[in-house]
């Protein structure tokens, strides 16, 4: 630490201390004593430049702390493998929280669009609604043929019954006809 130049004394171990007791003393006395000035003056011009060529500690404390430091460009060839590579369990920790956004998002929208509905219905397709046409009308055919079958004449209890529910089962799927032949959204229960 201590050098042919008694600046880098100074510098390095007098400042921090003079800086505190300057620090400590009234202003008035600092600016009237010329011996503050001169002191300070030591410490503050830059050491002779015979010192800086020597390999001195000190010399070497004030080459890394005074002196810019140039780093030198980092060559592929001194870069470590696997730099610059994202690692497979954080990809893999991405996709998954993707997958989860993804789901959360859908879910959502689904969320959203069933709150168009009323509560415990679900629209029907117009798939569905031609498909439930066609059955309703396979099915009133069966009936009228049933009902034409039954024999007029006779009006036996059995018979009469049967025809009742026949007829009923008609009104129903009649209604139901006109229920599904409107073009509006229809909804179903669930």
């Amino acid at each position: 630490l201590y050098s042919s130049s008694s600046s880098y004394f100074l510098i390095y171990l007098v400042f921090p201390l003079t800086s505190t007791l300057l620090a400590c003393l009234p202003r008035s006395f600092t600016h009237s004593c010329p011996f503050f000035f001169f002191f300070f003056f030591l410490m503050i011009r830059p050491p002779p430049r015979s010192t800086l060529s020597s390999s001195s500690a000190a010399s070497d404390v004030y080459k890394r702390q005074i002196q810019p430091q140039v780093k030198p460009a980092p060559s592929s060839a001194a870069r470590p493998s696997g730099v610059g590579i994202v690692p497979d369990y954080i990809l893999k920790r991405k996709q998954e929280l993707r997958a989860e956004q993804d789901a959360i998002r859908s879910e959502v929208e689904r969320r959203q669009e069933a709150s168009k509905y009323p509560p415990g219905h679900r629209p029907v397709s117009e798939e569905e609604r031609q498909d439930i046409l066609v059955r309703l009308a396979d099915r009133k055919r069966d009936l009228e043929l049933e009902l034409g079958r039954l024999p007029i004449r006779f009006d036996t209890q059995a018979i009469k019954t049967r025809r009742g529910q026949i007829e009923g089962e008609l009104a129903e799927v009649e209604a139901a006809e006109r229920k599904f032949s409107v073009k509006k959204q229809l909804f179903v229960p669930i």
